[in-house]
């Protein structure tokens, strides 16, 4: 137990570590800092120093808190695959630094790519769990929580092996994604990922419920 308060306790800290750095550069940076960008990888949204800094470090230590929350809740939580819950830990952390730190360097004049780098650093996440997601079995929390998945067993099951190819197709798609003229396959790697694993598990309730099982 005091192992994980102490992970939980270090990984919030490395959330709200870019607030060091931003008042380290605080005298350098633009009181208008970039803080979105469209799939070409031009700024279309400003924030200002004072939200850069302090406000989305402290919302991504916020939310990784309250992830955490929520998968030691979960009266499921030891069928979790322990590679995802160790990748959940860590996500919002590594997610802190790098956005802030692209932040940062956009706002000094450091040509970055966004649009390739973002995509990119999803395809690996995403390939990752789909490496993962057919050993999570059934929780409350973690995977593809269909209401048909979640009541069965057989569903659930067959429902993440589909889910970890799809999510390992759409991992592909992201990092063909960052190369130049590519961005527009950021739409069929969110409808791999997010919408045929949904479909198959209820194909096979439909299916199931058909055969009067």
């Amino acid at each position: 137990m005091k192992r994980k308060a102490g992970a939980l306790l270090l990984t919030a800290l490395l959330c709200l570590l870019p607030i060091g750095a931003g008042l380290l550069l605080w005298d350098k940076l633009p009181e208008q800092v970039p803080s979105h960008w469209n799939l070409a990888g031009e700024v279309d949204g400003y924030s200002t120093r004072q939200q850069a800094v302090f406000f989305m470090p402290a919302l991504m230590a916020g939310t990784h808190l309250l992830v955490q929350i929520l998968l030691q809740a979960d009266p499921r939580r030891e069928n979790m695959s322990r590679v995802l819950r160790a990748v959940l830990l860590w996500l919002l952390p590594l997610m802190s630094n790098i956005l802030c730190g692209i932040t940062y360097m956009v706002a000094l004049g450091v040509p970055v790519r966004v649009e390739a780098v973002v995509p990119f650093l999803i395809g690996v996440l995403f390939i990752v769990i789909g490496n993962y997601l057919p050993k999570c079995q059934q929780n409350y929390t973690m995977g593809i929580r269909t209401p048909w998945a979640l009541h069965d067993p057989e569903n659930w099951a067959k429902t993440h092996r589909m889910g970890g190819w799809c999510f390992c197709a759409g991992g592909v798609l992201l990092l063909l994604c960052a190369l130049p003229g590519l961005s527009w396959l950021l739409l069929p790697a969110i409808l791999v990922t997010g919408l045929l694993p949904c479909l198959y598990s209820y194909l096979l309730y439909r299916k199931k419920k058909r055969a009067g099982l």
